[in-house]
């Protein structure tokens, strides 16, 4: 599998997460987002939508930490201080 952050068809975002097994070797895993959560979890993470932590967003969407990180670097997800 090649290394990528993400990918997309016309409904869905698919972000993937990786970590090492207990034989030192990858794994990658593909965890599907429809555009219409994406969408509104963007906005209610952003300073400009309803500026919600990444734990409140977490726990509103139901996100492992994980899926919420591959999230934010697929989007480029960022808050300046």
């Amino acid at each position: 599998m090649e290394d990528k952050l993400y990918d997309h068809d016309d409904e869905n975002l698919y972000v993937y997460t990786r970590k090492i097994n207990h034989l030192g070797e990858k794994e990658s895993r593909r965890h599907e987002i429809p555009f219409d959560v994406v969408n509104p979890m963007v906005r209610d993470y952003v300073r400009k939508g309803n500026n919600m932590t990444q734990q409140q967003v977490m726990d509103k969407y139901g996100l492992k930490d994980k899926v919420w990180n591959a999230l934010k670097s697929a989007l480029n997800l960022t808050k300046h201080s």
